[in-house]
């Protein structure tokens, strides 16, 4: 399936760059395309890895989560909803630092990319994220350095899927959107950019990337 998604958009794009490419701006999104997220270690770190699993504290979650990654809660409140959903009793720089520790890594073989494409494009970052990731992410890792401007969910008050993102996003680039390409990890995400014109890329991993930019001659090696 991945694989007709990725041949597919690549059809389409190959129409628009016979005689020369179209695309002037580049989106990326940041859970697992630019850093890897993983919640096995929020688990692990607050000694929770025997009780639950990662689907089950994502259901648990979700709610306090999506509120908090839309901005209409604060860290706190976050904290305390998540102890009351989980039922443990840590303090908030414990949670915390448990919470933060899920952004792990740089995706292998992201900054390379990233660095070659700064070179040449503005990039921007188009992500659902929360205030403690985004903090913690800023601090800890480098790559962020070479995006223009972050449009981030909890700062706009709409996570994608949703229109008003994109819109707020699309408004403030006063870019045409069949000029930007979006690269994303998840379908919905894209199907939501391509209703607005956007040029969408499914990740899968930065050697498939790389291939990819090297196709719509985004990039020469």
């Amino acid at each position: 399936m991945t694989k007709l998604i990725s041949l597919i958009i690549r059809q389409d794009i190959e129409l628009e760059t016979k005689n020369k490419n179209s695309i002037q701006t580049i989106i990326f999104d940041l859970g697992n395309v630019l850093i890897k997220i993983d919640y096995t270690r929020f688990l692990k770190n607050l000694s929770l890895d025997g009780r639950y699993n990662e689907k089950e504290i994502y259901n648990l979650l979700v709610e306090p989560t999506s509120l908090y990654e839309k901005g209409i809660i604060d860290s706190r409140t976050f904290y305390e909803k998540a102890i009351n959903k989980i039922s443990i009793n840590v303090d908030y720089e414990y949670f915390y630092n448990a919470w933060c520790s899920v952004a792990s890594e740089v995706v292998e073989g992201m900054e390379e990319i990233v660095e070659k494409l700064n070179n040449v494009y503005p990039l921007y970052l188009l992500s659902n994220t929360n205030e403690a990731h985004l903090e913690y992410i800023l601090d800890k890792f480098r790559i962020l350095k070479y995006f223009r401007e972050m449009f981030l969910s909890y700062k706009i008050g709409s996570m994608k899927p949703e229109q008003k993102i994109y819109k707020v996003m699309l408004e403030k680039l006063n870019v045409n959107p069949k000029e930007i390409l979006y690269i994303d990890d998840k379908l919905e995400n894209l199907e939501a950019a391509k209703e607005f014109g956007i040029i969408s890329y499914k990740f899968i991993n930065s050697l498939e990337l790389n291939k990819y930019l090297k196709f719509i001659k985004l990039m020469e090696y």
